[in-house]
């Protein structure tokens, strides 16, 4: 039987008046028609609202969904509580998605399901990142199964692209989202709920297919050094808590938090934010773990290049631009 589910699509939107346009635009022109798509509009204070009400009165497809300024975890929930599809992807909304992209996603779920009767409930696509205009290229849309357990360490160590923490480019069955929801005030939300989804899926599917364009903006949140991307290491802690039923995942969520403390002070040397209690708490993560990273085979070269150069020059704020690259790329 041809897949035929409906997908909600959940687009949390605030201040985005320069790209929501093009964003829903791409939604609206997939050649996947079996859609829902929840836009919720969080407080903006600038044309948003406007906008996106001009663009879905002529889709029925399209609702809208407004509430007071939350923030986009808020957002996201509202949506999932308004959903009604079989199927959810979100969409940042000054994002964009190629026009087959649900369709090679649902392709994968077809394939699976009745070529080799396996049933999947997450797929996993690729993106590419633009700053005026996506690329027009794209990838094989060739398979890859893997265990749940095995992608959420994916996920952790970072040694995979497809598989990574954002809630974009992935396509989740609706059961999966029943007890789940994403942290209401906290940055890094996708880091703290992605990998919870994931570990309790029996196989995921990936496909190097690119099924999402991330546009890099200047001034977004995770773009600029402020007290609050410190959230990050809440985020890894709460992964840590959370996986102590299982030693292998632990010591992935483990080896994330090394890392995101390494990122904030690639960060804080970078910006020139200086702040003591700050550094000390990265300092602190790095001397519990580096020895366990450095000898965990699963741990990139990466981290390992850090927890040497921690041992051999300190652990502060690193201000050299080629040690700041090196860490804050993926």
């Amino acid at each position: 039987m041809k897949f035929n589910d409906k997908i909600s699509i959940i687009v949390p939107a605030y201040n985005v008046e320069r790209y929501v346009n093009d964003c829903l635009e791409s939604i609206a022109k997939q050649t996947y028609s079996n859609l829902e798509v929840i836009v919720v509009n969080d407080g903006s204070t600038d044309s948003t609202r406007t906008i996106i009400e001009n663009f879905i009165s002529n889709d029925n497809r399209f609702t809208l969904k407004s509430i007071d300024n939350s923030g986009p975890s808020a957002a996201r929930n509202t949506g999932i509580s308004l959903a009604t599809g079989d199927w959810y992807l979100f969409v940042d909304s000054d994002d964009l998605l190629p026009a087959n992209a649900i369709e090679t996603l649902v392709d994968v779920i077809d394939y699976h399901q009745n070529k080799n009767k396996i049933i999947l409930d997450v797929v996993c696509g690729s993106l590419d990142r633009f700053v005026d205009e996506p690329t027009k290229t794209n990838r094989p849309s060739v398979s890859h199964l893997i265990s749940g357990k095995d992608a959420t360490l994916n996920i952790l160590y970072q040694t995979e692209s497809t598989l990574n923490t954002s809630a974009w480019g992935k396509l989740f069955n609706a059961k999966l989202w029943q007890n789940v929801s994403f942290p209401i005030g906290k940055l890094y939300e996708d880091l703290e709920t992605i990998p919870q989804i994931i570990k309790d899926v029996d196989i995921v599917a990936t496909t190097e297919a690119i099924v999402y364009h991330y546009r890099i903006t200047e001034g977004s949140i995770l773009s600029t050094m402020t007290p609050k991307r410190f959230d990050v290491l809440d985020a890894t802690q709460n992964l840590i808590d959370s996986f102590t039923f299982d030693k292998e995942l632990k010591r992935a969520a483990e080896d994330r938090q090394l890392s995101a403390a390494f990122n904030m002070l690639m960060l804080m040397g970078k910006s020139g934010f200086n702040e003591e209690k700050a550094t000390e708490r990265c300092a602190e993560i790095i001397r519990k773990y580096r020895y366990s990273s450095l000898i965990d085979n699963k741990v990139r070269l990466k981290n390992k290049a850090g927890i040497l150069l921690s041992y051999l020059i300190g652990i502060r704020p690193f201000k050299s631009k080629f040690i700041g690259n090196l860490f804050l790329s993926r």
